[in-house]
């Protein structure tokens, strides 16, 4: 081979490896920034994921308030008048409507956005709040003697509910690592029966029913 085809052939073979190397430093830097915009999407969907979650939380922080202030609001109103051996004035007929009118809106809102753990025992303790409410507006009227004992029963077993449910929703927003219930053994069973006509009142809330 004479001496200009060799220097031809460096010349071709210097400028592929400039062409070849060029072009790899260009995939590279292509790859590169490929990279770094595929993770600052996922760092922004993860910041916007985390932002909704927070803002969840406390929208259910928020909700949960409100709903055991209602709850232990009606639960002390209805155990003012307990006793009662007289029917209701309009003006505690009026402080009555207002605390059930509080407590359904207030789980009203909550059923859109509390836990499913949540949900339910909130369900059932709104439902006996009811009963109750049904029971103690009979007070002083011609109902049987038995009643002020369900009363006080329903009453205290409430009481234990919502102790149980607030500790769930505490739970639920990560604040306690207490146990749910104070007393295991409580047993609705043991509660004195409900009058047949408040029985037959049954109100669907942990399935989404809101009280009336």
């Amino acid at each position: 081979m004479s001496a200009s085809v060799s220097a031809l052939v460096v010349a071709v073979v210097g400028v592929l490896g400039t062409l070849v190397s060029g072009l790899l430093a260009h995939r590279s830097a292509s790859r590169a920034k490929q990279l770094e915009l595929r993770h600052a999407d996922d760092q922004r969907r993860a910041d916007q994921e985390r932002n909704e979650l927070q803002e969840m939380m406390a929208a259910r922080r928020t909700s949960y308030a409100r709903l055991n202030q209602a709850v232990r609001h009606f639960h002390a109103v209805l155990t003012n008048h307990r006793s009662r051996t007289t029917p209701l004035s309009a003006e505690q007929q009026v402080e009555m409507e207002d605390a059930r009118r509080s407590l359904r809106d207030a789980y009203a809102e909550s059923q859109m956005i509390a836990s499913d753990d949540v949900l339910g025992p909130a369900g059932k303790l709104v439902n006996d709040l009811y009963r109750t409410h049904v029971l103690i507006k009979e007070l002083g009227q011609d109902g049987p003697t038995a009643w002020p004992r369900r009363i006080d029963d329903l009453l205290m077993h409430s009481a234990e509910s919502l102790y149980g449910l607030r500790q769930r929703m505490r739970k639920d927003l990560g604040i306690t690592d207490l146990p749910i219930d104070r007393h295991p053994s409580d047993d609705e069973a043991l509660l004195s029966p409900l009058p047949p006509h408040v029985a037959r009142r049954r109100i669907h809330y942990g399935g989404g029913g809101t009280p009336p």
